[in-house]
């Protein structure tokens, strides 16, 4: 049985929660693609991504975020780069 693997990238300000849970707004390198599902969670400040692919370990991925913006109206155009291990 495959494991489900969630990520919670963190943001600086809260983010437009309805924009923040498109899942096609969010994409991952390395083979690993668009998330299956996406949650704000908290304050509107990390959302929840669940994978559909199990992350490798000791592997450095990019998680990019486009087309999201904060409550403020300002846009996210980020890569953010993390390990697994």
């Amino acid at each position: 049985m495959q494991q489900t693997v969630y990520i919670s990238p963190g943001f600086d300000e809260p983010l437009d929660s309805i924009k923040a849970a498109v899942a096609a707004n969010y994409t991952i390198d390395d083979g690993i693609g668009s998330p299956q599902i996406t949650m704000p969670i908290a304050v509107f400040e990390k959302v929840s991504v669940q994978l559909n692919s199990p992350l490798n370990r000791g592997t450095v991925y990019t998680i990019t975020v486009s087309a999201v913006t904060d409550c403020a109206g300002s846009r996210w155009t980020q890569k953010y780069g993390s390990g697994w291990s």
